[in-house]
């Protein structure tokens, strides 16, 4: 994968900062937004690692020529696609906290997500093996986080969305056969009398016993 290494240079052609970017497209258009009057120069193109180090060289040599660099850091410690410290993330969760993302972004964050599923086999897995844990903290998260919803936004009101609409034969074999795979574990049994018993309802034995033997 190609990084570029580039520089923001002022009106009088000194340099301002220095970075390191994989998409310079999206670089360019975050950097105008700050700061308009800053000129964005593409200074090489390579690997990570040697984009990396050459950055925090390019850093030395500017400070020491007296250039007043807005860089916080000596450069090479991150670069693009490596995974954030806990301090990072949080700063940026701090940054976008009680925001709303646009439809244009959560456009691009579909197409981005897409495309990570699609591509790197250990997200799948991980996310995979995240969404096999359900337990009690998230089921509480999870609907808590609806509840707030639909006071902000109201009901969506699902019944219009899917009112209309009639399941395939297909449809309904496989949700059959779903359901009695997880009949058939006494785990699941178990976990429903369980929940029955909670709201004090009752199931007839012979319901019992015919389901199981359907499901075996």
């Amino acid at each position: 994968m190609r990084y570029y290494l580039y520089d923001l240079v002022n009106k009088a052609n000194k340099p301002c900062y220095v970075g390191l970017t994989r998409i310079p497209e999206r670089r360019t258009r975050e950097h105008k937004a700050k700061h308009p009057r800053l000129r964005f120069r593409i200074l090489v193109v390579g690997e990570k690692d040697y984009i990396r180090e050459l950055e925090k060289k390019l850093i030395a040599v500017y400070v020491k020529r007296g250039y007043s660099l807005k860089n916080v850091s000596p450069g090479g410690q991150w670069c693009p696609g490596d995974p954030k410290s806990a301090l990072t993330r949080a700063r940026i969760s701090a940054v976008h906290l009680g925001k709303k993302r646009s439809a244009a972004c959560i456009a691009r964050m579909s197409v981005a997500m897409r495309k990570k599923w699609e591509s790197d086999a250990a997200f799948r897995e991980k996310v995979t093996a995240a969404n096999r844990v359900w337990t009690p903290e998230r089921r509480a998260n999870n609907s808590a986080a609806q509840k707030r919803r639909i006071a902000e936004q109201g009901h969506p009101n699902l019944g219009k969305r899917w009112s209309n609409k009639k399941r395939s034969a297909e449809h309904c074999e496989s949700m059959r056969k779903a359901a009695l795979a997880r009949w058939s574990r006494p785990e699941h049994r178990a976990k429903f009398a369980d929940t029955l018993k909670r709201k004090g309802l009752t199931l007839r034995k012979a319901c019992w016993e015919s389901t199981a033997m359907e499901g075996a």
